[in-house]
């Protein structure tokens, strides 16, 4: 048997068929994968929504765990206000083409409910980017 937790709760699980007794275990076994399986389907990496908002460049609103935006010609900076941000969240930011003058991402900043993408210098052309929120 294996220990499977989640949410701090511990799942006996077999790990051979040496372990399982069927007519004692099953029931148990299948409330426990119930348990397992929504647990799993409520956290956040099981969010599938992508916001693409890169038709209208500069910064805007995406409360999802991964979007696409865009620097406008001129920008540097791009502020994504989205309630899924903490200080403590990673975001990773990719850029999906290269500009002449912006080549790639210095930095991204977070704060509680927005995080900023700082590229290298400003775009001379709409430069679209994706991210993803990480949240442990």
């Amino acid at each position: 048997m294996i220990n499977i937790t989640v949410n701090g709760v511990s799942y006996p699980v077999p790990s051979s068929a040496a372990d399982v007794n069927w007519a004692a275990d099953q029931v148990a076994f299948e409330q426990a994968l119930a348990t397992i399986i929504s647990a799993l389907a409520a956290q956040p990496f099981a969010e599938t929504t992508l916001t693409d908002g890169s038709a209208t460049p500069g910064g805007a609103t995406a409360n999802t765990v991964r979007g696409r935006n865009a620097f406008g010609v001129g920008e540097q900076t791009i502020t994504i206000t989205n309630s899924l941000v903490t200080t403590a969240s990673q975001v990773v930011v990719t850029l999906e083409a290269i500009d002449p003058t912006l080549t790639h991402i210095r930095s991204v900043q977070m704060s509680n409910g927005l995080f900023t993408i700082v590229g290298n210098n400003t775009a001379t052309g709409v430069t679209k980017v994706s991210w993803t929120v990480i949240n442990s």
